[in-house]
């Protein structure tokens, strides 16, 4: 007969604490751009602060710093629900990655339209794909990724035929370049339409590094 397997431990004391005795870990390696933290805190707005921090002992944060940014930041939160967990400071450390990396997947869009369809505009917002410009309308979708043309003139429509998980990527990096504190700097050229602009913005930055000495 096989043994049974030890069960996990289970954290169920989520408590309020004030922000001013909780401490951001100092070499948290998860960047957070303002934009997304601004995002953050609509989320934490908008459907309440479900997820705690999770804390060391000594009141570090573990993982959620994030929320706690969009908390002191935007929110001016004066208390967060946190969870206190008793781990090591190797076990911390190496949670702390884990809970970033570990969540990295890719999205299956299909799922994701299908899902966003059924949202009103502000849920589509609130659910963190607004920002990417993403064609709800079905009678308008096809199997490519089209980035449209500004309503200037001087401008180009250009096609590209991608795989799912390559449309995936390009996506999640579209609305990452739209996040970064020196895209609004970038010559846009007048093009209005978002896709096209922070492409252009990747492509420039790309090309910068390459050619750099």
């Amino acid at each position: 007969m096989t043994a049974p397997q030890p069960q996990p431990k289970i954290y169920s004391d989520i408590t309020l604490r004030d922000v001013s005795t909780i401490t951001p870990y100092p070499a948290n390696a998860k960047m957070h751009t303002t934009a997304q933290v601004k995002q953050i805190a609509a989320s934490i707005k908008g459907f309440g602060f479900a997820q705690p921090l999770v804390l060391d002992a000594a009141g570090v944060i573990i993982v959620g710093h994030g929320r706690y940014r969009a908390a002191t930041e935007v929110l001016a939160m004066v208390q967060v629900p946190v969870l206190v967990v008793d781990l090591t400071e190797e076990q911390a450390k190496a949670y702390r990655l884990a809970d970033n990396r570990l969540n990295e997947s890719e999205w299956d869009m299909a799922l994701v339209m299908q899902e966003l369809r059924t949202l009103s505009a502000p849920m589509v917002d609130l659910s963190g794909f607004g920002s990417l410009g993403i064609n709800l309308d079905e009678t308008k979708l096809s199997d490519q990724f089209q980035i449209g043309e500004g309503e200037k003139g001087a401008f180009q429509q250009m096609t590209f035929v991608l795989s799912d998980g390559q449309a995936s990527y390009i996506k999640e990096a579209l609305k990452f370049a739209r996040e970064q504190d020196d895209y609004e700097g970038f010559d846009h050229e007048a093009n209005e339409n978002k896709n096209g602009s922070a492409l252009a913005y990747i492509v420039k930055t790309w090309m910068e590094q390459r050619i750099s000495p």
